[in-house]
């Protein structure tokens, strides 16, 4: 519900839809879990939105498209990559099943594609040089996962070799 032309209220669904705002109590943070029980399958960050909280997206396992609006000073998702991405440090904070990473990240944050059962395969730029913690987490459909010129055939395995360090 709209009050006047600079206040909204958060998040608005539609179907299976949801559009992120910030609302008039200036809270433009998008809460821990916020759709844990709702895990709409596309998601839009507007450009009111200026902080993402840990496991905002948590349980969105059938997760499709992002898009972050154009005006948003904070995060983008360039390249329509289908994903959100913090801009001035370029670490993708969150994927989804048709990610696409683009060139000119260099790190993935913790937790990036948690609980993103539908992700078959993902590439990882070569000038990714930073790895969050579990980035994998929940995504039980993952076979494959290329890196630095290596292929790993399951989360558990990419995770074993980034703990050894290869």
């Amino acid at each position: 519900m709209k009050k006047d032309d600079n206040t909204r209220t958060e998040p608005q669904y539609h179907e299976k839809a949801v559009v992120l705002h910030y609302n008039d109590d200036n809270k433009d943070e998008i809460k821990k879990q916020i759709f844990y029980s709702e895990r709409p399958v596309h998601v839009i960050v507007d450009e009111g939105v200026t902080r993402i909280g840990n496991d905002a997206f948590r349980g969105c396992n059938g997760l499709t498209s992002i898009k972050v609006t154009e005006n948003n000073q904070i995060y983008d998702s360039r390249n329509d990559c289908n994903a959100i991405i913090e801009t001035e440090i370029n670490m993708l904070i969150r994927g989804c099943k048709n990610t696409k990473i683009p060139e000119g990240i260099t790190s993935i944050g913790n937790y990036a594609f948690c609980d993103c059962d539908n992700l078959a395969s993902i590439e990882i730029p070569g000038n990714v040089t930073s790895i969050g913690y579990e980035v994998f987490w929940g995504c039980s459909s993952l076979t494959s996962i290329i890196w630095q010129d290596k292929t790993y055939g399951s989360a558990d395995e990419f995770k074993k070799a980034l703990k050894a360090g290869q």
